[in-house]
């Protein structure tokens, strides 16, 4: 879960973060209680809302399936702005449309088609964006208004930090993939 997500939610009277990470032992901040990857089937059950804000490694590829919907509650919603192809794609249509699960929303999917260079379909195969309790907008989180000078001012602080021989803040771990 994002920082900013837990931030969020902290707005919303009785609310209680639970979130899931790798390292569950690192700190965060507006976090109730922190688990490991290994326990998320197991907290599943306790969740109104779940986002998946996870970065697009070997291991997250489709790594939420039908366990997972399995566990859910029939009344939970399932958000998903971390990559298309970490949410199996049916599972999701299957608890959707037999009342398994109560919404999704998304800002990715799992299939985009591309013309020359740029993506011109980004739906589900299955048409998940179709039911009337799914919320879907088309990848639109790259095009926030300050996106751009964000990545800019990190890639200059990045340059700065290797020219000046200091620790780079944002280093991607080739081993994690992110």
């Amino acid at each position: 879960m994002s920082a900013a997500s837990a931030t969020a939610s902290r707005g919303t009277p009785k609310a209680r973060v639970l979130s899931v990470r790798r390292n569950k032992g690192a700190p965060a901040d507006n976090v109730d209680a922190m688990y490991g990857v290994d326990e998320l089937v197991s907290i599943l059950p306790q969740c109104d809302y779940v986002v998946v804000a996870t970065p697009n490694t070997l291991e997250t590829i489709r790594f939420f399936g039908q366990a997972h919907f399995d566990a859910m509650k029939p009344t939970a919603v399932l958000v998903n702005v971390a990559r298309g192809k970490c949410i199996q794609e049916e599972p999701p249509h299957e608890a959707l449309t037999t009342g398994r699960l109560r919404g999704f929303a998304a800002d990715v999917w799992s299939r985009y088609e591309f013309r020359q260079s740029f993506p011109i379909g980004y739906m589900s195969r299955l048409e998940v964006h179709k039911l009337p309790n799914v919320i879907g907008s088309l990848g639109e989180r790259g095009n926030t208004d300050d996106v751009l000078e964000r990545h800019l001012q990190f890639g200059c602080e990045n340059i700065s930090d290797f020219a000046l021989g200091r620790t780079i803040r944002r280093e991607v771990n080739l081993d994690l993939g992110y």
